[in-house]
C-alpha cells in the first residue's frame, strides 16, 4: 500500500511540497475571508488548487489540519494533485481556529468558495460538494460542517478527534464517514468516536469505525487505505452530471446494498448473509472496502468472511467477487478474474473517475457459476487507447454490485 509522505505532517508545520518540473502547475488560489457582523471565529485562511487542464471541477477534497495548523501547503502535494486530477477535483488546505459553527466559520467557507469561483472562473465551484478529511482538531471541524451542512458533502474522514460533538447528526448519517481511533490514543478520544457512532449505527449511519492497532495520537497516512474510500464514495454519491449553478443533489446510497463488519471478530459479510446484527456493525458501501477494514483493524490476521447459504433466492452482494486484477498497474492489458457464487446474467464495465463508461467487456451475458475471466486492453470503445490514470471496473450481477480501481500506465 502507496503512504503519503507530509499527511498532517508535525502539528504546523506542513511541509510544501513542489509540483514535479514535467507536470503542468495547478491554479492556485488564497483567501482569507473578513468576519461579518456577528460572527466570532478568529483565523480563517484558505488555499485552492485546481490541477491544470480541468475543464469542470466536480467536487473538492478538503484537508483540514488540526488547531492553527496548516494544510494549505498540500494543496501542492504531487500524489493529492494526481488524485484530484483523476476526479476532476480541485484540492483545497485551510489554516483555522474554530470547529463551531454557529461563530461563522462555515459561512467563511462557503463565501470562500464564491471567491474562489470568480477568481477561478470556475462557477461551479461556488456549488461544489466537499469531500472532507481531517486529523484531530481538523477532524473535529470536518464532522461538525458535515453536521451542518450534509448537503455539501460527498464522504467524511476523521482521524482520532476527542472533542465532536455528541448530539444527533441527523441527515449526516447519510454521509459515508470513516471514523479512525488509536489503540494507544488518550481514552476520551477513543470514547469520543466510538460512542457518536454507537448512537447512529442504529439509525443507519453509513459510517464505520476503525481502531488502528498498535497507533497512538498520529494521522493515518497509507493512502492505499484513503484513496478507494474516496473512489467508491464520489463514484456512488456523485451525479453523473454536474449542475454549474446549483449544489448537486448527492445520491443516497441504499443501506442493505452494503456489506457490514464485525468490530469485535473482525469478520466482513454482506447485508443479506450477515448475522451478527447490522446496530453496532461497520457499514461498507462495497465488498472491497471492508477488506480492506478488515485487513487495517487486524494487522492483517483477519480474513473472515461470512458466506450466505446456497440456494437463496436472490442475488446479494457476496454472490458476486471481484479478484484483483493482473497486473496493476498495467500496460498495455490487465486480465479481470471474477467469480459467480450462482449462475446470473453479468454486466462488467471500465468507467473513469468521473463516473462516465469507458468500455463495457460484458453486457447482459448469461454465464454459469464460477471463475471467469476478461481482458481489458486499455481502450475505449472506439478502440482509442485511453491515457494514463486510474479507471474504475464495475461488476454488476442482478443487485450485486463489486468494484476496483485501476491504473493504467503508458
Amino acid at each position: 500500500m502507496r503512504h503519503h509522505p507530509g499527511l498532517f505532517a508535525a502539528i504546523g508545520l506542513i511541509a510544501v511540497l513542489a509540483v514535479p518540473a514535467f507536470a503542468a502547475a495547478p491554479a492556485v488560489f488564497d483567501h482569507s475571508p473578513p468576519r461579518k457582523s456577528g460572527e466570532t471565529y478568529g483565523v480563517a485562511e484558505f488555499r485552492l488548487a485546481i490541477p491544470a487542464g480541468m475543464t469542470q471541477v466536480r467536487g473538492i477534497l478538503f484537508r483540514v489540519a488540526p488547531h492553527l495548523s496548516d494544510s494549505r501547503g498540500e494543496v501542492s502535494d504531487p500524489s493529492l494533485l494526481a488524485l484530484c486530477a483523476d476526479a476532476d477535483f480541485a484540492l483545497m488546505g485551510a489554516r483555522l481556529d474554530d470547529v463551531g459553527m454557529e461563530t461563522g466559520i462555515g459561512d467563511a467557507l462557503l463565501r470562500t468558495l464564491a471567491v474562489f469561483a470568480d477568481a477561478s472562473g470556475h462557477t461551479e465551484l461556488e456549488f461544489s460538494a466537499l469531500y472532507c478529511e481531517g486529523y484531530s482538531w481538523g477532524g473535529q471541524f470536518a464532522y461538525h460542517f458535515t453536521v451542518w451542512r450534509p448537503e455539501r458533502v460527498i464522504g467524511l474522514v476523521t482521524m482520532k478527534g476527542g472533542y465532536h460533538r455528541t448530539d444527533p447528526a441527523g441527515a449526516a448519517i447519510q454521509v459515508p464517514a470513516y471514523f479512525f481511533i488509536g489503540e494507544h490514543d488518550a481514552q476520551y478520544r477513543i470514547d469520543n468516536l466510538t460512542g457518536i457512532f454507537e448512537a447512529h449505527r442504529p439509525l443507519g449511519a453509513r459510517w464505520i469505525l476503525a481502531m488502528q492497532p498498535n497507533a497512538a495520537h498520529e494521522p493515518v497516512t497509507d493512502r492505499g487505505l484513503l484513496d478507494p474510500y474516496f473512489d467508491a464514495a464520489i463514484t456512488r454519491r456523485l451525479p453523473d452530471v454536474i449542475p454549474p449553478d446549483r449544489v448537486p443533489d448527492l445520491i443516497d446510497i441504499p443501506e442493505q446494498s452494503g456489506w457490514l463488519g464485525d468490530r469485535r471478530r473482525q469478520f466482513i459479510g454482506a447485508w443479506d448473509c450477515y448475522d451478527a446484527g447490522p446496530d453496532s456493525a461497520c457499514w461498507f458501501a462495497e465488498r472491497g472496502i471492508g477488506e480492506q477494514w478488515q485487513e487495517f483493524v487486524s494487522a492483517g490476521a483477519a480474513a473472515d468472511t461470512i458466506a450466505c447459504l446456497t440456494g437463496a433466492p436472490e442475488w446479494t452482494p457476496a454472490s458476486v467477487r471481484l479478484l484483483p486484477s493482473r497486473p496493476n498497474p498495467f500496460n498495455p492489458a490487465t486480465t479481470l478474474a471474477y467469480e459467480l457464487g450462482a449462475a446470473g446474467v453479468v454486466d462488467l464495465r471500465i468507467f473513469d473517475l468521473r463516473g462516465r463508461l469507458v468500455r463495457s467487456l460484458v453486457t447482459g451475458t448469461s454465464m454459469p457459476a464460477g471463475l471467469h475471466e476478461s481482458t481489458w486492453d486499455g481502450r475505449d470503445a472506439g478502440g482509442r487507447s485511453l491515457p494514463t490514470g486510474s479507471y474504475v471496473c464495475r461488476l454488476q450481477v442482478g443487485n450485486a454490485v463489486a468494484s476496483s480501481r485501476l491504473t493504467l500506465l503508458k
